[in-house]
């Protein structure tokens, strides 16, 4: 459940104002522009699944570790639950406004197979419609429980198959998604951290094809959710394109900020991500 409402926060940091530092030499603004389509494209699905996570868990009464502070569904969406076809209908109308200022429409369908921390449970969220500030969303996320046994960190695989996201401008973004979470559990909660591995590719919205490499696992804090920061404190990504020199976005050394550093050839860009 942490891992889902970190990612809503993260989403929300990405999706928010960047702003970029200054180093010498800098990485151009072009090439800094694409490597945050990997993090923009990202954020809109992470989105998804905090949202999918706060669903189920309400609809088990699961309350254990849960930080109902980070409320992720808006309370203008109507949620329904059917018991008897296991699935849960977030509906966003023609458009629900949240907290953040995040305007959403259309509706979220889960499914789902078992209980969120059963293993071997699976629970899919498709689309309808869906929207989030005007950029239509596309695809089916699929969240597995893949622990292998009951003494183990819950351990979780995310795929993302047809996702595609396009934006009011008539320009679009193609993505899937194979990544593993994995959920380090502390005495306190708010120690917890999420651990992400795993790859990602398709086609920002520049047109240009892309795959995206965790090289060393991305590290969600619970502690600096705390503090009001949102993004992965730490790990490393890898992003390559066809003839085109490969891009790398360092997360940092374990500080609760929202930078991160872009760079390739040498060259260097800080972007540090808004509220």
């Amino acid at each position: 459940m942490h891992l889902f409402k970190s990612s809503l926060l993260l989403a929300a940091a990405l999706l928010a104002f960047v702003a970029c530092d200054r180093q010498d030499p800098e990485l151009d603004q072009a090439e800094a522009t694409s490597a945050m389509g990997e993090a923009e494209s990202s954020a809109l699905y992470d989105d998804l699944d905090v949202m999918t996570a706060e669903a189920v868990s309400s609809a088990e009464a699961e309350g254990e570790r849960q930080l109902s502070s980070l409320s992720a569904i808006p309370a203008c969406a109507t949620v329904s639950r059917n018991a008897d076809t296991r699935t849960i209908v977030l509906d966003f109308g023609s458009g629900c406004t949240d907290a953040r200022g995040v305007v959403r429409s259309g509706k979220v369908i889960i499914a789902r197979t078992g209980r969120y921390f059963q293993p071997g449970s699976t629970i899919t969220t498709t689309l309808e419609d869906y929207t989030v500030n005007g950029i239509a969303l596309e695809g089916t996320r699929t969240l597995s429980n893949i622990t292998s046994s009951s003494t183990a960190s819950p351990q979780f695989s995310v795929s993302l198959s047809g996702g595609k996201a396009t934006w009011p401008d008539g320009s679009s973004a193609e993505r899937e998604v194979s990544h593993i979470r994995t959920w380090i559990r502390a005495t306190n909660p708010l120690n917890d951290e999420w651990h992400i591995s795993g790859t990602a590719s398709g086609r920002n919205r520049q047109g240009q094809e892309y795959a995206s490499t965790i090289t060393e696992e991305l590290v969600i804090k619970l502690s600096c959710m705390s503090e009001g920061v949102f993004a992965p404190s730490s790990g490393v990504q890898l992003i390559t394109r066809p003839n085109k020199a490969t891009l790398t976005l360092d997360w940092g050394a374990g500080s609760c900020d929202r930078s991160l550093v872009v760079s390739m050839n040498g060259r260097s860009r800080t972007i540090t991500l808004g509220r």
